[in-house]
């Protein structure tokens, strides 16, 4: 199912389970809670965040953690706070979209009024079409983020410095994505948290 960590009370997980509820996806979108703000009208503090995600550490429930990057100047340093809240959820799944400028929505007219993209550009799927120049990144910096994201959250955090390298190294992608693969990084439960 798809939730909100609004909604996320203490014992919202325990019920789902019972009800034989397998999997959850909810909304990080930002670790930027001035960018949540901002331009999402998304209130909620880091802290419901985390307290939501947790609630399912208690049961065998997947949880899925559904991010998005490449916002109308959104830096470096914000995506990487959306990736330092992952790392606090410890979700099983870690989606990362670029973000698309909607017709109908406000931020696509920010778009627009910033000049990022002309009125008549159609925001495609963002599964076919990638990330656009946000203001802050070009869209090649923004893909090369979405594609090692995951790494970021997964491993520890004294390997940053090669995870950036990875970026734009294809070959060091391939070797940590093998790494990746064969630790079973995608499993909350491997994770090594001792070096976060």
């Amino acid at each position: 199912i798809e939730s909100r960590v609004e909604t996320v009370k203490p014992g919202y997980a325990e019920a789902l389970e019972r009800v034989n509820c397998t999997g959850v996806a909810m909304g990080v979108e930002s670790g930027s809670l001035a960018l949540r703000k901002s331009l999402l009208s998304r209130m909620m503090p880091d802290e419901m965040i985390v307290k939501g995600f947790k609630e399912f550490e208690k049961t065998k429930i997947r949880i899925s953690a559904n991010n998005i990057i490449g916002f109308p100047g959104e830096s470096r340093e914000d995506i990487m706070l959306t990736i330092d809240i992952n790392r606090q959820i410890n979700p099983d799944s870690v989606v990362v979209n670029a973000f698309r400028p909607y017709s109908g929505t406000k931020l696509r007219k920010i778009c627009i009024d910033k000049g990022l993209i002309p009125k008549e550009e159609r925001a495609e799927d963002n599964r076919v079409y990638g990330a656009f120049y946000n203001g802050v990144l070009k869209a090649k910096e923004l893909e090369n983020i979405r594609k090692v994201f995951a790494l970021y959250v997964t491993f520890p955090k004294n390997r940053w410095k090669e995870i950036r390298q990875a970026e734009t190294d294809t070959a060091l992608y391939s070797k940590l994505m093998k790494e990746y693969k064969a630790k079973q990084l995608l499993n909350r439960k491997k994770r090594d948290n001792s070096v976060i």
